[in-house]
């Protein structure tokens, strides 16, 4: 039987959740998802050399692949999540397979697209 992965919380994701959060179920809900994983220390935060490679993924996406920062606010943070997952040799899990992969195609880094549910 194989085993299961670990899975961790980036502290950029925790951001981006926070932030949609409006309603009390939802604040408590990610408060909860931020304990957990606080408590079994699981949560992954970008460091000083992580957001230096997510700038030159940046630079690089706009260069070479065309994007548009202005449009695509939330890029940085993708940039972020991938260079502290490939950091800390952790495998990114996503919906967005389009910016991800663009990403995947400047630094290695692992990622999963999955479809949603």
């Amino acid at each position: 039987m194989p085993s299961l992965p670990v899975v961790y919380l980036s502290s950029v994701v925790l951001l981006e959740l926070r932030a949609g959060a409006h309603s009390l179920v939802a604040i408590k809900a990610v408060g909860a998802l931020e304990k957990f994983f606080q408590r079994v220390s699981r949560v992954i935060t970008p460091q000083h050399s992580d957001y230096r490679l997510a700038g030159q993924i940046l630079a690089s996406l706009q260069r070479e692949k065309g994007y548009d920062l202005k449009k695509t606010a939330s890029l940085a943070n993708d940039c972020l999540i991938a260079a502290s997952a490939r950091n800390a040799g952790a495998c990114v899990v996503t919906q967005n397979a389009r910016d991800f992969i663009a990403i995947s195609e400047i630094i290695k880094v692992e990622i999963q697209i999955v479809r949603s549910i």
